[in-house]
């Protein structure tokens, strides 16, 4: 089954290649510094997942990186009423360094 996807995407690659030829050759050739412009089989996919940073999901604190943050409501800052009731903004305080942001 790995191998009938691999040749379906195989052709539809090529198949992009070739309308995104076409479309170059309408417009009168590629652009100088085109880098927009980039056939999917001239890209490599693997650079660019080595360059995304690692994410668990979670909040991290800035100043110690633990992941014992809390959200609390910061009653200094009012952003709205509604009805009477005020909407505070929402900060984070790290658990372990006391850490605010």
């Amino acid at each position: 089954m790995d191998e009938d996807v691999a040749d379906a995407l195989g052709r539809i690659e090529s198949k992009l290649d070739s309308v995104i030829e076409m479309l170059q050759g309408k417009k009168g050739g590629a652009r100088a510094g085109g880098e927009g412009n980039v056939k999917p089989s001239d890209k490599n996919f693997d650079d660019e997942m080595a360059e995304m940073p690692e994410s668990s999901g979670r909040l991290q604190c800035p100043e110690c990186g633990s992941l014992k943050v809390k959200e609390m409501k910061d009653k200094n800052t009012v952003l709205s009423m509604s009805g009477g009731i005020a909407i505070y903004r929402t900060k984070h305080v790290c658990s372990q360094c006391g850490a605010e942001w």
